[in-house]
């Protein structure tokens, strides 16, 4: 990378403060096939790389006192919470602390937004209002959401763990819902709900094993 940057009109008349970088190939030219003299080429440049990180979108955090802060949705409320950052971009932030992977957190949240106010959810692509309602919590073994309000005519999930011995255990959800418009919603969205619906779990299911398993490695205080 050049030590200087230079200025260049664009060919809107814009003026631009350019560094020239010059980069040279891993390989050697003669397995570079798909590239020759004077070709326009796009590259991806990585400054940082890091493993099992947990990202978070910049316009989630805002500062609360001396310190990062996001909305959290718990329980179908939204819960302020501080975090650590450990380096950030325009576009998302490396999280220390705070923040467990898969939590779902308030994008660009307005002034108006408390801790505990209640949160709603716009799904699909016509961002349909969904209101769920946690119920029947019991800490360490289960709970149930029940829509209050949204799409299907009756939406149930039922996240019970089942013990698997003194340190292990099954995440198990138990899912039942109803289309309105009965057999005619049941045609028109039933194959597609539960195609997503099991890409959605396995997602879950497997970002919560390895929350897990890097929990397990870590050294305990």
């Amino acid at each position: 990378m050049e030590p200087a940057a230079f200025t260049k009109v664009s060919a809107l008349g814009v003026e631009e403060q350019r560094v020239n970088v010059v980069l040279d190939f891993a390989e050697p030219l003669d397995k570079v096939q798909t590239i020759g003299d004077g070709f326009r080429v796009e590259a991806h440049i990585v400054t940082f790389r890091a493993e099992d990180a947990i990202k978070a979108p910049v316009g989630a955090l805002f500062r609360h006192g001396k310190d990062w802060a996001a909305f959290v949705v718990e329980d179908g409320r939204a819960r302020l919470r501080s975090v650590k950052l450990a380096r950030r971009n325009g576009a998302e932030a490396m999280v220390e602390g705070g923040l467990a992977p898969g939590e779902t957190v308030v994008v660009y949240p307005s002034d108006a937004l408390e801790d505990g106010a209640r949160v709603t959810f716009r799904v699909g692509p016509v961002g349909l209002l969904w209101v769920a309602e946690h119920r029947d919590t019991i800490p360490g073994r289960q709970f149930r959401d029940v829509q209050i309000r949204g799409p299907f005519r009756h939406w149930e999930h039922v996240h019970r763990f089942l013990a698997d011995g003194p340190d292990a255990c099954f995440l198990l959800d138990e899912i039942t819902y109803e289309f309105p418009l009965g057999w005619l919603g049941q045609m028109i969205a039933g194959k597609y709900v539960r195609r997503k619906l099991e890409r959605l779990f396995d997602w879950r299911h497997r970002v919560t094993a390895e929350a897990f398993e890097r929990g397990a490695e870590s050294p305990r205080g």
